[in-house]
């Protein structure tokens, strides 16, 4: 998590185009992404493909249960978020 968390602040972040769709068809924002990520726990890794990911469970801003799942390619990857 420091290693997300790290990222995320210093802005070395990648956004895929499915997560970008997601954030749009499920309401949600850049600030609620920020909440999930500061505050949230790591809960499950994967190794689909390349690379692994991350699945991060917290909270939208407004206290709502999200995931992101992310992945660490250099930048941070954003790859879909989940509300």
């Amino acid at each position: 998590m420091a290693t997300i968390r790290r990222l995320w602040a210093e802005g070395a972040i990648t956004w895929t185009h499915h997560a970008q769709v997601r954030l749009v068809e499920r309401n949600l924002d850049m600030l609620d992404v920020a909440h999930c990520l500061r505050y949230g726990r790591l809960t499950t890794t994967t190794h689909p493909g390349r690379a692994w990911r991350y699945a991060v469970d917290g909270t939208t801003v407004d206290r709502q249960p999200m995931r992101c799942v992310v992945e660490i390619v250099g930048n941070l990857v954003i790859v879909t978020v989940i509300a």
